[in-house]
């Protein structure tokens, strides 16, 4: 995917974009970034505020993350995977690490794209 999103870039011209591989996992606090965007990551790490307080450090002040993610569904279970995240999850993880400018919608519901069960995705966005 990372490739995919470097090509793409490549080809639109795009100058002031960088793709990074990093393992969040590791206090690099090297790059600074004005957004980030993030997509069907927050429900593959146990500790989800831990990875939200890491994106508000490498945030430039008055910084945007963009969240995609899944919407809680009581139907989902995985011991490695959350089953999705409530209004309530997403808005209190945000301001706890210190986003605001806080909101959460849902924009697509569909069939059989989580784990093989109906689900609806979300758009999230916080401001540093």
């Amino acid at each position: 995917m990372l490739d995919i999103v470097r090509e793409k870039i490549k080809r639109t011209n795009i100058q002031n974009a960088e793709v990074i591989h990093s393992n969040f996992l590791q206090k690099s606090k090297t790059k600074k970034a004005d957004i980030l965007l993030v997509s069907l990551v927050l429900l593959h790490i146990p500790d989800t505020k831990k990875i939200l307080k890491f994106f508000y450090e490498i945030l430039n002040p008055q910084g945007k993350i963009i969240l995609v993610d899944f919407d809680k569904n009581e139907k989902i279970y995985h011991p490695k995977v959350h089953n999705g995240f409530t209004d309530l999850e997403i808005k209190s993880l945000f301001s706890e690490v210190g986003f605001q400018n806080i909101n959460k919608k849902t924009f697509h519901h569909g069939k059989n794209i989580f784990m093989k069960e109906d689900a609806s995705l979300f758009l999230a966005t916080g401001i540093k």
